[in-house]
């Protein structure tokens, strides 16, 4: 699953240009989880993560636009505590500590549309590499195939970047207990100006799930039940200075509406390297 705020405060729809780019995110979130009221249901998490990226820009043109590709493998320590209105044979902390599902964006195409916009549209694949099993109280990746198309645009000029990224997440059927998780709309929003080398400016970012769960587990799958689906808003700050081939970015973000979905706090450090 996309991890919702990922890309706020970067240019997207922006061509690289062409070379080998690695990069790391590094995020912190001490967030509850709410439920369909808007009340603690009683389960907090804390989850650091980290995830490496490499970004390949061949110099190709297609379609009048540039294209370029990436991997993104995310690693992730949880640990949960459970408490409070859960029943007491639910309470309880468990931790987890493993690597999420690997991204393959293989098709990323931007143009330059005059003025100093730009447009994207891009295709990824979530491999389900990540770590999971159907006995643990904390998983880190998913059991099924994540597909995602997305749609960016960015207008870059004058020392400003206004950017909007949405995306969206289509599941396939966990083979090992038959659950299919719905679909997710994410969308990821950026306004920051350059002052004195610093692009300083608010983010936001949103996610809803969009289609409902279905089980066709049966009983045995979580008593043949289907879990709620989330939605959720952030908004947040974001501080990105680039010196000649490498770009330093820090971000917070602050969970403002949560249903079904986890509510606090998020601080991230991205930091992005041109190897040539």
């Amino acid at each position: 699953m996309f991890p919702p705020g990922q890309t706020a405060g970067l240019p997207i729809a922006v061509p690289l240009p062409p070379g080998v780019h690695v990069g790391s995110r590094t995020a912190f979130y001490d967030a509850a989880l709410i439920d369909n009221e808007g009340r603690s249901a009683g389960q907090r998490l804390i989850i650091a993560s980290e995830a490496l990226q490499m970004i390949w820009v061949p110099g190709w043109r297609l379609l009048g636009a540039d294209y370029r590709m990436s991997f993104l493998q995310p690693f992730a320590t949880v640990t949960q505590d459970r408490t409070y209105p859960l029943p007491p044979a639910a309470r309880g902390s468990s931790s987890q500590l493993g690597a999420a599902n690997l991204k393959f964006h293989f098709l990323e195409l931007s143009w330059a549309l005059g003025g100093g916009f730009y447009g994207a549209w891009g295709l990824s694949v979530y491999f389900p590499t990540g770590q999971w099993s159907s006995t643990a109280p904390v998983n880190i990746g998913a059991n099924f195939w994540t597909f995602e198309p997305s749609l960016a645009f960015t207008y870059f000029n004058h020392g400003w970047n206004l950017s909007l990224h949405a995306l969206l997440n289509v599941n396939t059927v966990n083979p090992s207990n038959n659950y299919l998780s719905g679909n997710q709309v994410f969308v990821n929003v950026t306004a920051t100006k350059n002052i004195g080398g610093f692009h300083i400016g608010p983010v936001a970012y949103y996610q809803k799930q969009v289609t409902g769960d279905a089980n066709f587990g049966g009983p045995t799958v979580f008593r043949g039940q289907t879990f709620p689906a989330p939605e959720q808003y952030a908004v947040g700050g974001s501080v990105l200075y680039r010196f000649e081939r490498t770009s330093l970015q820090f971000m917070i973000t602050q969970d403002l509406f949560s249903r079904n979905a986890i509510h606090g706090t998020k601080a991230w450090l991205n930091v992005s390297y041109k190897l040539f």
